[in-house]
C-alpha cells in the first residue's frame, strides 16, 4: 500500500476513460526521475529493479504460484 501511495504521489498525469465495453481504463504517467531520486537510485537502477518484479511475477505464473 505504501508503494502505491508513493508511486501515485509522483505521477504527473492521471486520467480515466471508458472503453467500448463500458469499463474504465486508467492511464498514469509517472515522473520516474522523481521516484528514483526519492528511492536513492538512478533511473537506470529503478528500471532494472522494476523489471525484476515482472520477471518474478512471470516465473510465478509459469509455476502456477
Amino acid at each position: 500500500m505504501l508503494l502505491f501511495i508513493v508511486v501515485f504521489s509522483f505521477s504527473t498525469t492521471v486520467y480515466a476513460e471508458e472503453n467500448k465495453e463500458g469499463n474504465l481504463i486508467y492511464h498514469v504517467k509517472y515522473d520516474y526521475e522523481a521516484i528514483s531520486k526519492f528511492l536513492g537510485m538512478t533511473v537506470q537502477e529503478y528500471d532494472q529493479e522494476w523489471g525484476k518484479v515482472f520477471d518474478s511475477r512471470d516465473d510465478g505464473e509459469k509455476r502456477n504460484c
